[in-house]
């Protein structure tokens, strides 16, 4: 997935 952590959307993504 998409690291949307960085968007400051918590999913499962690569950045966790």
């Amino acid at each position: 997935n998409f690291p949307l952590d960085l968007a400051g959307i918590e999913v499962p993504s690569i950045n966790g």
